[in-house]
């Protein structure tokens, strides 16, 4: 199986992920310095990822399941097996939406928007 969200006991396995994108946020802090051109600089490591999935299901009850995932308290395991480099342990960070496919009208689409978290 190549894509897999999982919370405690409960597994929701998309047909397709047709959306992924992800940014990290730099850390570093720019200091002007009164009389000279070159700054002060603040090094920080970047924020781990932040972003947004598109998954596409079969039926209504698996992307209930999915929203029902991403709608409770707690982390989520995101994990692949084609892309390894995309795994990540994250939390539910901005909107969940479900929509019926305007194209099809026969698959559903679930978006959620993402904030990758370590777990300790």
């Amino acid at each position: 199986m190549p894509t897999i969200f999982t919370k405690g006991t409960t597994t929701v396995v998309p047909l397709l992920i047709t959306g992924y994108s992800s940014t990290k946020t730099s850390r570093n802090t720019i200091h002007n310095i009164i009389g000279t051109a070159l700054p002060d600089v603040t090094f920080a490591p970047a924020g781990l990822r932040t972003g947004s999935f598109e998954l596409v299901f079969s039926t209504l009850a698996e992307a209930r399941t999915a929203e029902d995932i991403f709608s409770t308290v707690g982390t989520v395991i995101f994990s692949d097996t084609d892309l390894p480099a995309l795994n990540m342990t994250f939390v539910t960070n901005g909107d969940i939406k479900v929509e019926l496919d305007s194209g099809t009208r026969a698959k559903w689409l679930v978006s959620v928007d993402f904030q990758e978290v370590q777990v300790a």
